[in-house]
């Protein structure tokens, strides 16, 4: 459980910041005021329905969380986001300087890169 040391009190951080009581956050969530007390304290340790239950009811997402866990556990901030891949299409229109475009205009384009795409595909098979 190492890495998940301190998940209750992480929980109550967040209840705490949303401004939420223990009843408030139970109802909100599906859950028991019994239930959350528990959590909080470290005497059981919800299970990922449970978990995902309280943090929609709180309003957050799991990175949140871990967010939370890391600041209760007195670990340095780390951005713990993935990174969102980008499309390669957007790409292929930034490296061609053509970002300021309406969205009518780069489908326009786009479509024009994939006819090119698909010529220079044929070419190749010959």
């Amino acid at each position: 459980m190492g890495e998940f040391k301190g998940i209750g009190k992480a929980l109550k951080v967040l209840r705490m910041q949303a401004g939420l009581s223990q009843q408030q956050l139970a109802r909100r969530s599906g859950l028991t005021a019994p239930m959350i007390s528990n959590y909080e304290h470290g005497k059981v340790v919800p299970q990922i329905p449970s978990l995902d239950s309280i943090l929609q009811a709180l309003g957050r997402d799991r990175f949140d969380l871990l967010e939370a866990l890391e600041e209760v556990n007195d670990r340095p901030p780390r951005d713990l986001r993935p990174l969102q891949p980008r499309e390669p299409e957007a790409t292929a229109l930034e490296r061609l300087g053509l970002t300021d475009l309406s969205a009518e205009e780069r489908g326009a384009y786009l479509e024009m890169l994939r006819g090119i795409c698909r010529l220079m595909a044929i070419r190749r098979r010959r």
